[in-house]
């Protein structure tokens, strides 16, 4: 090789070296290797954007998560039969308040009682609107639901209204009551 050529080949090292150390100073190729969503919360941290973060109602937020809870309650609470020994109702307990979950432990040791037969009771919501809310406090709601009593030889459906309290107690909600009516 010649001089010539060996004072090329330095030359472009130099300037690839330069261009490498002012890239990496100036951050040049993280932002062009960056993925786009990089580059838009750039965009934004700088000012660049218009768009804004949407707020989340917390209340709204809170409310769903209540009507979801309610409606998971009155299924479990509602469905039941002679095999289960109510034990959808003492996997219940620990969401009830200690007036309900006292009224629900003596039911549950009295036992269906003297009948032998055969029974049982599918509860399925059809709507569930939350009637009442007082944040913080108490949350009243109002379900219709679908009853299906089957018996040895008969099947009923039967529709029905609920209506269940739920009441803050301590960091969570505690359903307080729940009444099935006709």
């Amino acid at each position: 090789m010649s001089k010539r050529n060996i004072i090329i080949i330095v030359i472009i090292v130099i300037l690839v070296a330069v261009i490498l150390i002012w890239g990496f100073k100036t951050n040049w190729w993280s932002k062009k290797l960056a993925s786009p969503q990089s580059e838009t919360e750039e965009k934004k941290s700088s000012g660049e954007s218009k768009t804004e973060t949407p707020t989340v109602d917390r209340e709204a937020v809170l409310k769903t998560q209540l009507i979801v809870q309610a409606r998971a309650f009155i299924e479990r609470y509602g469905t039941y039969s002679l095999d289960s020994g109510y034990q959808n109702l003492k996997e219940l307990l620990p969401l009830m308040s200690e007036k309900l979950a006292g009224e629900t432990s003596m039911k549950i040791a009295q036992g269906p009682g003297q009948q032998q037969d055969f029974f049982s009771f599918i509860v399925k919501i059809g709507s569930i609107d939350l009637s009442e809310f007082v944040p913080d406090v108490q949350a009243v709601f109002v379900a219709q639901v679908q009853e299906q009593e089957m018996r040895p030889g008969e099947t009923n459906i039967l529709q029905k209204t609920v209506r269940l309290i739920m009441l803050k107690q301590g960091e969570g909600w505690k359903v307080d009551s729940i009444e099935f009516s006709d």
